[in-house]
């Protein structure tokens, strides 16, 4: 019915017909974990083709679903979440595919002298290699012919008259400051010949459920996706724990028992743990993090700790984040380190037992909208050193956070109040790496570190400089108590008071 293919003698294709298979699936509510839709598709073997062309297509960044969030809410717009039906059936394909006939499809065409009958496709189908490709360039060209500008800093978010939009395959996010416009651009873009419709309000989005919780409180929770990973496991009807993990670092444990993957795949399991703790639990980060270095060779004790894991998520099945988002656009970024943590877990001749870990988590106006833990690529020598590192680190994503905010004040009008409000401060709990990174001063104690790590320089506030119209882009780095450091869960597994307190500061409970 959408002109997808044109039937053919075989004998008349041009390039290697391919073959492929029917996929079903159930679509979940990701916040009730309800079936709200039953899917087939007939998906073919992109693998069999010989492919000689760009396929790569962009999908927006999660950082950015969320600094879209966080900056809607702050303007007071509407959100809605939008879904093209059937997308990349949408798109025209612009070389020569041929397929044989889909698993129960009956041919209208009578071949001549017995030849069998094949598929040429008009559209894209999924499963090709170029499918992605082709159904983004055909979209992307319909949104930026009704205004809409891509960002600079992510191809997947745009800028429309009075309108942003965050777009991930089929699955779009438009927020609005007039509501009659959200009608007007899927209006428009029907008249052109796309299909899709408005789901409702911007409550969910690739599995994440997007609570609006009034007085702009927003929580982000994952709740069916947990449930998905207790019945993998069958967890289900575990204890719940206090905390996700012991105090004590994860090692390789090469002289433990190997873990018989009968039951679960450790590389599975810890791909979705993955999937949850960078999207809405960093509370797991760092354990998920030690964690997903041993899927490889895994041992029992690696097994255990993800147990352990998993009691705490079935105690938490339903949080996240949920915070109250505030009327600024300030930049906070929190960062930590500590030094040599793997010490005397890793044997002493593996080189990762003397490596670091470091993490940061940063808010925009009080959300968190991008966190790390990971281990630092080069052993340091000192607190100092891997304290600095890990600064160095958050400072190349703070920087473009703060540029994709001033194009934001560029392309949105924004009240007085608001725009004079877009500024960067980092918290820095060692005072050595405090020092350096502001009076800018190598000493003899201090040249030997990599010229690469000084890389922000020349955007640090200075103890000489104020803060002031002239001075207002540049990023102040300030001093904060320890027991202050948003990002010490994220560097190194926490005793049950120290972790509840730094969860609460970052995630709001």
């Amino acid at each position: 019915s959408k002109g997808t293919w044109k039937e053919c003698p075989l004998s008349e294709a041009t390039v290697k017909v391919i073959t492929g298979t029917w996929v079903f699936r159930k679509k979940r509510d990701p916040r009730t974990n309800e079936i709200t839709k039953y899917k087939a598709r007939w998906v073919l073997r992109g693998d069999l083709q010989d492919v000689a062309f760009e396929t790569y297509a962009s999908v927006v960044a999660w950082t950015t679903v969320r600094i879209f969030l966080a900056i809607a809410l702050t303007l007071g717009w509407t959100m809605k979440s939008l879904d093209f039906s059937n997308a990349f059936v949408q798109a025209d394909i612009d070389h020569d595919v041929y397929t044989h006939l889909p698993r129960g499809y009956t041919s209208t065409m009578n071949a001549n002298n017995g030849d069998r009958i094949c598929l040429r496709l008009i559209k894209s189908l999924y499963g090709l290699a170029a499918a992605p490709k082709l159904w983004r360039d055909h979209c992307v060209r319909n949104i930026q012919e009704l205004g809409f500008v891509p960002s600079t800093y992510d191809p997947n978010l745009f800028f429309g008259p009075n309108m942003i939009l965050v777009l991930y395959v089929d699955d779009c996010g438009l927020a609005s400051k007039d509501p009659d416009k959200i009608s007007w651009f899927v209006d428009e873009l029907r008249k052109r010949g796309l299909e899709l419709k408005i789901e409702g309000d911007f409550t969910s989005f690739l599995g994440v459920a997007v609570t609006h919780l009034g007085n702009n409180r927003v929580k982000l929770s994952q709740p069916s996706l947990i449930e998905k990973i207790l019945q993998a496991t069958d967890m289900e009807n575990c204890n719940p724990s206090f905390t996700p993990a012991t105090p004590v670092a994860i090692g390789s444990d090469s002289n433990g028992k190997d873990y018989d993957e009968s039951r679960w795949t450790m590389s599975s399991v810890i791909g979705m743990l993955v999937y949850l703790c960078t999207n809405t639990r960093p509370d797991i980060s760092c354990v998920v993090s030690m964690l997903a270095r041993h899927t490889k060779n895994p041992k029992m004790s690696h097994a255990q700790a993800v147990k352990k894991v998993l009691r705490y998520l079935k105690g938490t099945i339903d949080k996240g984040i949920e915070v109250v988002i505030l009327r600024s656009f300030l930049l906070v970024c929190s960062v930590d380190a500590e030094f040599g943590g793997l010490h005397r877990v890793e044997p002493q001749e593996n080189k990762d037992s003397a490596r670091s870990r470091a993490g940061y988590v940063i808010r925009l106006n009080n959300l968190p909208v991008v966190w790390k833990s990971t281990l630092l690529g080069q052993i340091c020598l000192s607190t100092f050193e891997s304290e600095y590192q890990a600064l160095s680190l958050a400072m190349q994503v703070v920087l473009g956070l703060q540029n994709l905010l001033r194009e934001v004040a560029s392309k949105v009008p924004l009240e007085d109040d608001l725009a004079t409000t877009i500024s960067a401060r980092v918290l820095e709990d060692n005072s050595a790496a405090l020092r350096v990174a502001t009076t800018q001063r190598i000493t003899g104690r201090t040249r030997y570190l990599l010229s690469k790590w000084h890389h922000f320089w020349s955007h640090v506030l200075s103890p000489d400089e104020e803060y002031n119209d002239a001075t207002k882009d540049k990023v102040r780095i300030e001093r904060v108590e320890t027991a202050k450091q948003d990002a010490d869960y994220l560097t190194k597994n926490l005793p049950r008071e120290t972790f509840e307190r730094n969860r609460k500061m970052v995630q709001g409970w």
